[in-house]
């Protein structure tokens, strides 16, 4: 099923078509219960009556994320956050990765408001900003098929209308799970058997009209052969509309990357004559020398010059104006905000007994999700030339190019391509999986599980209308302005003139392109545990396991992504080579876990455990690795817990880091004056020694006066390194959870945790960034201090050879530094029966849940020889607020609830007062976003939900300093939204 785009001003079109008033009455008697809950809280979540899971059967044993060993007691060593299902519909988000995020264990990572050039669609989970590779996320304890090369999973394939809860460890648990568990896991439960019919649907729609978001699922299943077997199969469907930069006022004064006024003349080191010069700007009634022979010129509609710096002259009006004193266009109006997606995803389950003691199953899970993310209009990078025979060239400007030292020279043009239909870049995904397996009960506590299972992702990515750089030379060079090729020619000299470019000529100079990205993952693993003997506090419990596992991947660019000969760039504007890659990797791994109990029922406590663990791995690249850890819970009375734990982890390097072909990426590095090249004229602190030192690494010496950068992103080469080794991670965890028991009701329901956190990855494998590497080169952060061009950051820059511009920087993967985090996580349950409080018969139950973050630092060693940087309180280079939280208040009575949701974020300094502190750019303010949630249910069979979210309208903040640019995955840019749901259940 085909997408449809959304149209600049259409109000989107639901299925239930909400309005501001009509929204806030429902909402006013529906209900909801609190997003979170700690495993080890005996208060139940917020708004439920229902009673906590540790207060389940005693005979029940349970499996904790963390540990493959069942425990009756249901407490963890490790600190667990979970969510319920309830929880996440509470965040009125149709996309799981959009409610996980409100959780202050997260850092966004890629979701609906990335907008990446190419690649995107992914929906991606970070715990402690450590980066996606780093989290492990499995589906009732298994792995999932991965989505790239880096072994990311998209979670847009986790079935959401089954999940019955998500436990969140953050800290190592490589121990247990393997591999890309540095960071922590995050594990969805899904439901095991149901009987009947389950129907779900959801409509969200902003108090604009637009950023509308669908969901409907049907769910059902049955026993079968007198309870022996059962099946249960789901189906479901997603729709995401598109939000446009135009759609919010916030980024009316964005600028864009590539932010050329139309097309630009930049004549480097072949300057015209300043009397000339003067004398065409002096016809304007421009003052003579205000317009220097260095300064980049650009069109007016009427054929007349302006200047850029300044924007001297400029007629261009609306849709234009200064940014650094430099005249921009302003056409993040064309950007994707929030991405289009369609989403149909499919889950069957089935289980028989084939003996008393032995289960088989089976499951497949199917999503098809296609997104679009458009990316305003491609500029020509690198720059192009036009010669003084293009019949097209204005009068003004042929006069200024005759007083040239050299006046039949080509000149350097620039060129923002709006003649051609905006970039988008599709996404389709089709992931699959297959699984099957036994499991059964060996007799004496002994419980086994074996099962293998095949994944597979496949995505055929389209950029719609790619410029190819070739042909539009080919039409500047053309005599006759290329009429001999196109019908009318091609005119790129002014905005108007290119807007009236015939659709033969943007048909010459565009064409779509397809690519096509497969990953397999295949998996079998088997497990067994049970008891080995009595202790005096108990039975010595273990699990042993064995598995191998295989990932291959395959990348299929089109043809017209390869280098041109001899160049770093593709014959393409603003889309970068990339070049075929595959590859394998393959571990075979075997591990055990020892719970032994200590002491219980002793005179210094009531219980307390030993948890141990070790697993063996053998990498196919890598060799073989160990981890190991060694946990504590020691409960000294009833209500009063401590826990702690050592874990020494790693992560081996996937396929991508190990295998990637030279690939090209455009990442941002801002603009001047505060950020950007230090070789741009504007930049605030281009002191002698840095001027001396970009001459030094090839800019033209007739260029460098007056240069300006023309734009804020740079394009970037990564390489992949099959001499990687194992990152390396120790983790240590300590806390204390108290849930005293009081007689007084007031204080019945009560139950605070505090969690320290210490995370150290050394070895890290990453790419230097592009900013790291400009910062390192001219010294910004002390990396260089003799200025000198030999050294290493400066040998991976490569300059244009007319212009000066930045054309590429080379980022190899490499085990670099490492990263050291550490903080405090707080979370405080209380419940009140109102009734108990003498208020009323039957007056229901108030309760408050808050989880907390306190970020204590966040180290980055990109080199092992270089100075440590905290990014700690910072956003620009990431997000890590030294305070996070978020609060629920619910008021329960019967089957109806109403409740406020807080989220706070500190205020922030920005990354560069880490990486450039000469020249920091502006940091931001504290950000409190207030929504209403609420659930009703009506009868046993049928519920209601809604709730209106950022109740205040609450902007997104300005990050960086600059007007219209923000973090859309940390700050609000839909703005106040509404949405209502309902499930029956037959």
């Amino acid at each position: 099923m085909a997408m449809i785009r959304s149209e600049p001003n259409r109000k989107s079109k639901s299925f239930l078509r909400l309005s501001s008033a009509s929204t806030f009455a429902m909402a006013t008697f529906l209900a909801i219960p609190s997003p979170i809950s700690a495993q080890q809280s005996p208060v139940p979540p917020a708004g439920t009556d229902a009673a906590p899971a540790k207060e389940a059967d005693a005979s029940t044993e349970i499996v904790v994320t963390g540990s493959r060993i069942a425990r009756r007691d249901y407490v963890a060593s490790s600190p667990i956050v979970t969510q319920n299902q309830e929880s996440i519909e509470a965040t009125g988000r149709v996309n799981i990765e959009s409610a996980m995020n409100q959780l202050p264990q997260f850092v966004p990572a890629e979701g609906e408001t990335s907008n990446p050039l190419g690649g995107g669609g992914r929906a991606t989970l970070d715990l402690r900003g450590l980066g996606p590779s780093r989290t492990l996320v499995l589906l009732d304890g298994r792995r999932l098929p991965t989505s790239s090369a880096f072994n990311v999973v998209d979670v847009n394939i986790i079935p959401n209308a089954l999940v019955e809860s998500v436990e969140v460890i953050s800290g190592g648990a490589s121990a247990v799970y393997g591999s890309d568990a540095i960071a922590g896991v995050v594990n969805f439960k899904t439901r095991k058997r149901m009987n009947g019919i389950e129907l779900d649907a959801q409509s969200g729609i902003s108090d604009k009209g637009d950023a509308a978001q669908y969901n409907a699922s049907i769910t059902a299943g049955t026993s079968f052969a007198n309870g022996r077997g059962s099946i249960m199969a789901s189906g479901s469907y997603t729709r995401r509309d598109e939000l446009l930069g135009r759609d919010r006022r916030f980024y009316d004064l964005a600028v864009p990357s590539g932010n050329f006024p139309g097309s630009v003349v930049n004549f480097g080191a072949n300057r015209p004559s300043q009397a000339v010069v003067d004398r065409v700007f002096g016809s304007y009634g421009v003052a003579a020398g205000s317009v220097p022979t260095t300064s980049i010129l650009s069109f007016n509609d009427d054929g007349t010059l302006l200047a850029r710096v300044n924007g001297i002259n400029s007629k261009l009006g609306a849709g234009y104006g200064l940014a650094a004193g430099s005249l921009v266009q302003y056409s993040a109006a064309e950007n994707t905000i929030v991405s289009a997606q369609d989403r149909y995803s499919g889950f069957g389950r089935a289980s028989f007994d084939v003996s008393p003691n032995i289960t088989a199953y089976a499951q497949v899970l199917y999503t098809f999700s296609r997104s679009e993310n458009a990316t305003n209009y491609p500029t020509f990078i690198p720059n192009g030339t036009a010669p003084t025979t293009n019949p097209f060239i204005p009068q003004d400007l042929r006069t200024i190019l005759a007083s040239r030292a050299q006046p039949n020279a080509p000149f350097i043009i620039g060129k923002r391509f709006v003649e051609t239909p905006k970039r988008y870049y599709v996404n389709p995904f089709h992931e699959f999986q297959a699984l099957a397996g036994i499991r059964g009960n060996l007799g004496s506590d002994t419980t086994f599980d074996i099962y293998a299972s095949h994944g597979r992702t496949t995505i055929n990515e389209e950029l719609t209308s790619a410029v190819q750089l070739s042909r539009v030379q080919e039409l500047l060079n053309a005599p006759d302005g290329g009429r001999s090729i196109c019908a009318g020619g091609y005119n790129p000299f002014g905005v108007a003139n290119s807007l009236a470019t015939s659709a033969a000529c943007v048909d010459y100079i565009t064409t779509p392109l397809f690519s096509r990205t497969v990953v397999d993952q295949d998996v079998i693993e088997g497990s067994v545990s049970g008891k080995l003997f009595k202790l005096p506090a108990g039975d010595i419990r273990y699990s042993l396991s064995a598995g191998y596992r295989k990932n291959r991947y395959d990348f299929r660019p089109d043809v017209l992504f390869a280098p041109i000969p001899g160049r770093t760039n593709a014959d393409l504007a603003n889309t970068q080579p990339s070049f075929p890659t595959s590859g394998s990797t393959s571990v075979k791994e075997i591990a055990g876990e020892l719970l032994v109990p200590v002491l219980k029922d002793s005179f210094v406590a009531e219980s307390l455990n030993l948890s141990l663990g070790y697993r063996y791995s053998k990498y196919q690249y890598g060799g073989g690795v160990s981890t190991y850890k060694a946990e504590a819970d020691w409960t000294i009375r009833p209500g009063f817990l401590l826990r702690g734990g050592f874990e020494h982890a790693i992560r081996a390097p996937n396929v991508g880091e190990l295998f990637s072909a030279p690939t090209g990426v455009q990442v941002t590095i801002g603009v001047a004056p505060t950020s950007g090249d230090p070789c741009d004229s504007r930049y605030t602190n281009r002191t002698t020694a840095i001027r001396t030192l970009c001459l030094a690494t090839g800019f033209p010496a007739g260029a460098l006066d007056g240069f300006v950068n023309s734009a804020n992103v740079v394009s970037t080469t990564v390489t992949g390194n099959k001499d990687l080794q194992p990152e390396v991670a120790e983790t240590y965890t300590a806390g204390v959870v108290l849930s005293p028991k009081f007689s007084h009701p007031l204080f019945a329901h009560l139950t605070l945790s505090v969690d320290y956190y210490n995370i150290s990855v050394d070895k890290a494998i990453s790419v230097l960034p592009a900013s790291s590497v400009i910062n390192k080169c001219f010294n910004l952060d002390g990396s260089n201090p003799n200025y000198d061009p030999s050294n290493i950051f400066c040998s991976l820059m490569q300059r244009d050879r007319l212009s000066g511009s930045l054309t590429n920087i080379n980022t190899p993967y490499f085990n670099l530094g490492g990263f050291k985090t550490s903080g405090i996580d707080i979370q405080f349950d209380a419940r009140w029966n109102l009734s108990d409080l003498g208020i009323a018969e039957n007056a229901g139950t108030l309760t408050l849940n808050t989880v907390a973050t306190r970020l204590s630092k966040f180290e980055v060693q990109l080199l092992r020889d270089q100075p440590v940087q905290d990014f700690a309180g910072t956003i620009g280079n990431g997000f890590f607020p030294r305070w996070r939280a978020l609060t629920s208040l619910t008021y329960a009575r019967g089957g109806f609830s109403i409740g406020g949701r807080w989220r706070h974020y500190a205020s922030l300094k920005n990354s560069t007062s880490v990486t450039a502190p000469a020249s920091p750019s502006a940091g931001t303010v504290s950000y409190d976003v207030f929504d209403l949630v609420t659930r009703a249910r009506v009868t046993s069979h049928i519920e209601f939900r809604g709730g209106i979210n950022n109740v205040a309208d609450q902007s997104p903040l300005i990050v960086g300093g600059q007007a219209g640019t923000t973090d859309a995955s940390v700050y609000d840019i839909i703005g106040r939204s509404f949405y209502l749901g309902a499930k029956v259940t037959f």
